[in-house]
C-alpha cells in the first residue's frame, strides 16, 4: 500500500511536532531547569541520562507493539506517553526527583519517528525509500535544532514555565493530529502466537546472527557513546565558555537545523554521486571535527562564534546524513514483519549509549568543562575506522533481495 502525499505530509508535521518539543524545547531548557531545581552537573547528566537508558526499552517495546499490532496504536502510544512526561516535566519542575521521573517517562514513550520509519518502510520501495527516510530524520533534526530552538528565543522572555507550558500544548495538538487525521496502514503482521517478550528477544537473536545488521549496531555504538558526552554537558559548556544561554544558543542551533535539513533533503543525490559508503564516513568525520572545533580548540584560541556555528553545522548535517544511511540500510535487510522491531533495535542502541552521559558530567566537574569533547573526539575517530570496515566487509554479505530478481521462463529452468 503506498502512503498517500497528503498523509506523508501531516506524519511530517507529527514528527517534526514530536520532536519540537522533547528535543527542541526541553533538551535544551533542562539545564536551566535543573539547575534553577538545584541540581548539579552530574545531577543533571544523571537525569538526562535516566532519559536514554529509558527509551531503549521503550523503542524496542513500541517498534515491537506496533509490527505485531499496527502502526497507528504503536503511533498514539508514543504521542500520549510523550505528554503525560512533559506535563509531569512542567508540575515537578522544582523538584530533583519529580524531573527524574518525568525523564523516565518521557523516555520510555519519545520517539515518534520509530512508527514513522516503519511506515515509509512499508510503504515505499527504493530511491523514494531513502528520500522519505531522510526527510523524517530532516523533521527530527528540524524540531530538535531549529523550530524548538526558535521557539525558546520567543517565549523564553515569559519565563522557563512558560515555555514548558507550550511544550504541553503542542504535545496535546500533536495527539489530536494523530488520533483524528492519521489514517491506520496495513503492514506484514507478526504470528499471533508469540508474545511481545519473545517476538523481541527473537528479533535480537536474529539480529545478531545477522552479520550485516551485527555490524551495524558496533557501528551504531560507538556513535552514541561519543556524542552522549557532548549531549550531557553541551548547554552547559555554551554557558560557561561562551556566556551563552538557551536563548542566544537557539539562533545557533536554528543556523545549523537549516544546514543540516538542506544536507538530508538532498541525501539521494549526495548517495547518486558519492556513494552510500562514503557518505557514512562523511557524516562520521564531520561529527569527530565538530567535537575537536567545539572544545579542544577553544582551549587554545580565543572563544570564536564563527567556529562554534561551524562545529554546530559540522555536527548537525554528518549525524544527519549518517543516521539516514544507517536507518536505509536496516530498513533494506530487515524481514518485512520486523521493520518497527528493527528500527527500535537499532536506535534503541544508540539511545542506550548516551546512558553514560554522567561521565561527562564527572569531567566537566573535574578535568576541565572542554574535557567531555576531547572523549567524544577519541570516540568518534573508532566509529570512523569501524564505518570503513563496515563499508569493506557488507560487500561480502550484501545479496540481492529475492523481489528484484527476474523468474525464469520454465523452459528455460528445465534446460
Amino acid at each position: 500500500m503506498q502512503l498517500p502525499n497528503s498523509q506523508f505530509r501531516l506524519l511530517q508535521v507529527i514528527c517534526l511536532i514530536s520532536a519540537t518539543t522533547e528535543f527542541g524545547m526541553i533538551t535544551a531548557l533542562l539545564p536551566f531547569v535543573t539547575k534553577d531545581a538545584g541540581a548539579s552537573p552530574l545531577q543533571h547528566s544523571l537525569i538526562m541520562s535516566a532519559f536514554f537508558i529509558c527509551q531503549i526499552f521503550g523503542l524496542w517495546l513500541r517498534g515491537t507493539i506496533s509490527d505485531r499490532y499496527g502502526r497507528k496504536l504503536g503511533l498514539m502510544i508514543a504521542l500520549l506517553g510523550s505528554l503525560v512526561g512533559t506535563a509531569m516535566l512542567y508540575s515537578f519542575s522544582s523538584s530533583i526527583i519529580g524531573l527524574l521521573i518525568s525523564r523516565i517517562v518521557c523516555g520510555f514513550f519519545n520517539g515518534t519517528s520509530l512508527h514513522a520509519i516503519a511506515i515509509v518502510a512499508d510503504t515505499t520501495k527504493g530511491d523514494d525509500q531513502l528520500k522519505r527516510i531522510g526527510i523524517i530524520e530532516g523533521m527530527f533534526w528540524l524540531g530538535s535544532w531549529t523550530v524548538g530552538t526558535a521557539l525558546i528565543g520567543v517565549f523564553q522572555p515569559l519565563g522557563l514555565q512558560n515555555v514548558l507550558l507550550v511544550a504541553v500544548g503542542l504535545s496535546i495538538f500533536n495527539c489530536i493530529l494523530g488520533q483524528f487525521f492519521f489514517k491506520d496502514i496495513s503492514h506484514a503482521a507478526a504470528a499471533s502466537t508469540t508474545n511481545e517478550v519473545e517476538w523481541m528477544t527473537s528479533g535480537l537473536k536474529l539480529f545478531f546472527k545477522n552479520p550485516i545488521i551485527s555490524g551495524l549496531l558496533l557501528l551504531v555504538m560507538t556513535y552514541g557513546f561519543g556524542t552522549s558526552m557532548w549531549l550531557g554537558t553541551a548547554m552547559l559548556y555554551f554557558n560557561e565558555r561562551f556566556g551563552f544561554d538557551a536563548q542566544k544558543m537557539s539562533f545557533i542551533f536554528a543556523f545549523a537545523g537549516i544546514m543540516q535539513l538542506i544536507a538530508v533533503y538532498n541525501v539521494n543525490r549526495l548517495v547518486k554521486f558519492f556513494g552510500s559508503a562514503n557518505i557514512m564516513v562523511l557524516g562520521a568525520t564531520l561529527i569527530m571535527i565538530s567535537q575537536v572545533v567545539q572544545g579542544p580548540l577553544h582551549d587554545f584560541i580565543a572563544p570564536s562564534l564563527s567556529l562554534l556555528v561551524f562545529g554546530m553545522v559540522a555536527q548537525l548535517v554528518g549525524a544527519s546524513l549518517f543516521i539516514t544511511i544507517v536507518v536505509h540500510r536496516c530498513m533494506i535487510h530487515a524481514p518485512d514483519s520486523m521493520k518497527a522491531t528493527a528500527y527500535g533495535i537499532v536506535r534503541g542502541t544508540i539511545i542506550c549509549c548516551r546512558g553514560i552521559a554522567p561521565v561527562a558530567g564527572i569531567l566537566y566537574t573535574t578535568v576541565s568543562i572542554s574535557a567531555p569533547f576531547y572523549l567524544s573526539a577519541v570516540i568518534l575517530m573508532g566509529t570512523i575506522f569501524l564505518t570503513i570496515r563496515w563499508n569493506k566487509s557488507i560487500k561480502k554479505y550484501e545479496v540481492i533481495p529475492v523481489s528484484t530478481v527476474e523468474p525464469q521462463p520454465l523452459e528455460s529452468r528445465a534446460a
